[in-house]
């Protein structure tokens, strides 16, 4: 049996806390406009704002290069416009589905928690999704933290 092939990691928001409760605080605050944006307009600015200001968090993040040992060549063979056109729509297919089964999913849970009363009801899934998502990266990263220990101590 081989060892685990070590693979970058090229998202560097998640290696540290204050980038995993960054990106909690962006779902937290992204679902729970709702209750505070009553506006189609200021929805719009609002989730535009947010995911611009997030999106600037990640570019830059990921722009810093903490390991420059992994600056190989790359050698990439091109492919045919069928492929990258071919995937570039799956892509598109895919996000589109995944964000059309967001929305069904959050209009069903909050449609549940306001018939339970809650007066904010956006802004209650928003903090159970910011906990979530804390919750899987930083169980995420104490994987990893355990992985690479595990690989050096060999």
């Amino acid at each position: 049996m081989t060892a685990p092939q070590n693979k970058p990691d090229n998202y560097a928001l998640d290696d540290t806390l204050a980038g995993r409760i960054a990106q909690a605080a962006a779902v937290g605050i992204l679902t729970a406009l709702p209750d505070y944006l009553k506006s189609k307009v200021g929805l719009t600015v609002g989730y535009l704002t947010g995911f611009t200001a997030f999106g600037s968090l990640v570019a830059f993040a990921n722009a810093q290069n903490e390991d420059e040992r992994d600056d190989a060549p790359l050698t990439v063979e091109p492919a045919s416009p069928l492929k990258t056109y071919g995937a570039f729509l799956v892509l598109l297919a895919l996000l589109a589905v995944g964000a059309f089964l967001n929305v069904k999913i959050a209009r069903g849970i909050v449609s549940f928690l306001r018939k339970r009363g809650a007066t904010k009801p956006w802004s209650l899934t928003g903090a159970l999704l910011a906990a979530l998502t804390f919750a899987v990266s930083e169980a995420e990263a104490r994987g990893l933290d355990k992985q690479s220990f595990n690989d050096t101590s060999r």
